[in-house]
């Protein structure tokens, strides 16, 4: 998969400010919603074969959370992306004073091994509903989980939501791509890696 191509269409897609309204968040979410659920037993076979998690631990720390954090958002996300009022200056009288919370744009996300579900797909649920485009990088150290997001992400047209699988060279070939914000989780030996890998872009 050409790294360089999906932010490319990604950034089109963007740019024509679909992600912004309050229906495409609304929309992506619910669908990622019904597709976490429909497959909720792959994902609790893959968690098994990974890090030997039982169905209850499985559920318990990783894809219960998940549901979790879309039914919050889902929930709050309307008032979220409402305009904040704020007071003006006496010197500029008459006018109106907002705060508008505006997406970043193209957004990497890298998970780590350990809650290899949950790391994956908490980040990417809070980037759509701020309405971003999304990159996820799984962990290749949870190979069957990352399989699984992968089948199941692939729903998503690319320039929503995509899956790049692969190990560090993956990575590393992501992160020199100049994405506008990336969520990392994972040693602060990597981070430092990642952030210089950032700094020299």
């Amino acid at each position: 998969m050409d790294c360089t191509e999906i932010l490319t269409r990604q950034r089109s897609y963007f740019a024509e400010n679909f992600t912004k309204t309050y229906l495409h968040r609304l929309t992506t979410l619910t669908n990622l919603e019904t597709l976490l659920k429909e497959n909720e037993e792959l994902f609790l076979d893959a968690l098994l074969r990974d890090l030997g998690k039982s169905r209850e631990e499985a559920f318990m720390m990783e894809i219960g959370n998940v549901y979790q954090e879309i039914s919050f958002i889902k929930r709050h996300l309307k008032r979220w992306m409402k305009d904040e009022r704020v007071k003006t200056p006496l010197t500029l009288i008459g006018s109106k004073g907002f705060i508008r919370s505006e997406p970043y744009g193209n957004v990497l996300v890298i998970a780590p091994w350990n809650y290899p579900f949950q790391l994956a797909l908490v980040p990417l649920i809070g980037a759509i509903a701020s309405g971003n485009t999304v990159v996820l990088k799984p962990s290749e150290l949870a190979p069957h989980t990352a399989q699984a997001l992968n089948q199941v992400l692939s729903r998503f047209r690319e320039e929503i939501i995509a899956v790049v699988e692969g190990d560090k060279d993956a990575t590393t070939e992501l992160l020199k791509q100049k994405f506008d914000y990336i969520f990392f989780t994972g040693s602060s030996h990597v981070g430092r890696i990642v952030m210089e890998l950032r700094r020299s872009i």
